[in-house]
């Protein structure tokens, strides 16, 4: 059965008062469905001879809007009994559709996502289904809905609806009972890091993190714990850096986000080989690691960054120099490269400059506006005040508060460490560059700033908190 004819037996049978579908085409699925509801609206980018015609045949219940879908819920806030989602087939633009319509749909209502069970690679493509079907697994482990997906005709169909609270059983018996272990959550008050994350994602995560000052006392104090435990954990996730292996009977995911030299990094090589499973943040991490490795058990998942949160906005914070430069990080010389932002300063003697310090590094400079352990919200605005955002590092293992910069559409110039060592061959997100050409290639990232648009780039290469999330309940539900 073609997906068109299903939706429209159902709507047959549920008559909805208000239908919403995103991306018309020619009109085939509206045309089956308008004439069952009260009133329908149809999303496109372009409209065509189908499409006027349709218009013009049900002119008193069908709204047609020629713009893209986060125009149009810009000012839609009407109740939606049944929505049909076939517009940017890109995992990021069906998630945000997705998310927009839950908010405005009724407790009954029913949400058809399409291309989401391709059948074969071809249609894998961009022109085809795209990487929507991504949501399915990311859907099937939410506990606020309901996903059945169908392999209906060649691009798959899914159907959503809200969760019935009093129908819990049917998530529990997928949970996982996990413990969290880490020295602590965050050494900056008020940040929200990749652990608080790992908690929100998953409620069944145990958050065994206790401000150890003395890294050679938490792994004795996990393991009694677990002894003594009467609800042992599936699986620990667990720093991989600054402690020894765990003696438990749990399955272990290791998360490596920080290179070593020396006794740590025999360490983190006798941790990685003894794990189930390791995580590294990019690619350039691994590649420090896998000559080392006994076994084939990682996965390359970024830190996402919150493009809700960071995003391009007009807000200026105060006190914020014109034009500034921006600098995140601390004042140490490795592997943060500070004495060369501070070389950067003094080549560049018209160029403002502003700090955020992750440690309690100040200057009088007249040049220089310094903030020091402050909140992501402020990061948000100050990343919005700056033209472009330097990494001189010496080492990274991902350098996540670029990203955020890119989040920001603010472009980088960045040493090729970290993720940019991954991406060194675009110039989308902004430019490399060595203590050599640091200067040349900031000028010419502040002159052809029209240029770049780092926060398309960042999106589609999968570095947002949603892709993020996916990868880890995807990885967590087949352990």
């Amino acid at each position: 059965m073609h997906h068109s004819d299903f939706i429209s037996i159902l709507s047959s049978i549920k008559k909805p008062n208000i239908y919403l579908e995103l991306g018309l085409y020619t009109g085939e699925t509206m045309s089956k469905v308008v004439k069952f509801c009260n009133k329908a609206y149809g999303v496109d980018m372009q409209s065509n001879t189908y499409l006027n015609e349709l218009q013009n045949n049900n002119i008193e219940k069908l709204n047609i809007y020629y713009e893209t879908t986060d125009q149009f819920f810009e000012h839609f806030d009407e109740k939606i009994d049944m929505a049909f989602i076939d517009a940017d087939h890109a995992y990021n633009s069906v998630l945000k559709d997705f998310n927009n319509i839950l908010k405005l749909l009724s407790d009954d209502g029913i949400i058809f996502i399409h291309d989401t069970d391709p059948e074969n690679n071809m249609l894998f493509s961009k022109g085809y289904c795209g990487d929507s079907y991504k949501i399915v697994p990311l859907f099937e482990n939410r506990d606020d809905i309901n996903i059945i997906t169908l392999p209906m005709t060649e691009a798959g169909l899914s159907i959503v609806m809200k969760k019935n609270s009093s129908r819990t059983y049917i998530r529990n018996k997928k949970n996982k009972i996990g413990w969290l272990v880490n020295d602590t959550l965050t050494c900056i008050p008020n940040t929200i890091t990749f652990w608080h994350n790992l908690l929100d994602w998953f409620p069944y995560l145990e958050d065994k993190t206790n401000g150890y000052t003395d890294f050679s006392i938490l792994p004795s104090t996990i393991e009694n714990d677990f002894t003594l435990s009467n609800n042992k954990p599936y699986y620990i996730i667990r720093n991989g850096t600054y402690f020894r292996p765990l003696n438990v009977d749990a399955k272990t995911i290791v998360l490596i986000q920080d290179i070593h030299y020396g006794d740590l990094f025999n360490q983190q090589i006798e941790t990685i080989n003894k794990a189930d499973i390791v995580i590294f943040n990019s690619n350039y991490v691994y590649n420090k690691y896998s000559s080392f490795m006994k076994h084939n058990r990682y996965k390359i998942i970024p830190l996402g960054v919150n493009f809700d949160m960071f995003k391009p906005s007009q807000n200026k914070y105060p006190g914020i120099l014109p034009n500034s430069i921006l600098y995140i990080g601390n004042s140490s010389i490795y592997p943060k490269g500070f004495d060369r932002v501070l070389k950067i300063v003094e080549q560049m003697p018209n160029q403002n400059f502003c700090f955020i310090m992750k440690d309690d590094y100040t200057i009088n400079h007249p040049r220089i506006k310094i903030f020091n352990k402050i909140s992501q919200k402020d990061v948000s605005d100050i990343i919005n005040s700056c033209i472009c955002t330097i990494c001189t590092s010496r080492e990274e293992t991902q350098h996540l508060s670029g990203i955020q910069s890119g989040a920001c559409n603010v472009p980088i110039v960045a040493t090729s460490v970290g993720v940019y060592d991954d991406i060194k061959n675009s110039t989308e997100w902004g430019l490399i560059a060595d203590e050599t050409n640091f200067v040349e290639k900031i000028n010419y990232v502040i002159n052809n700033i029209d240029d770049f648009n780092p926060r398309k780039f960042f999106l589609d290469k999968g570095y947002s908190i949603d892709t993020c999330r996916e990868s880890w309940k995807i990885m967590i539900e087949n352990l």
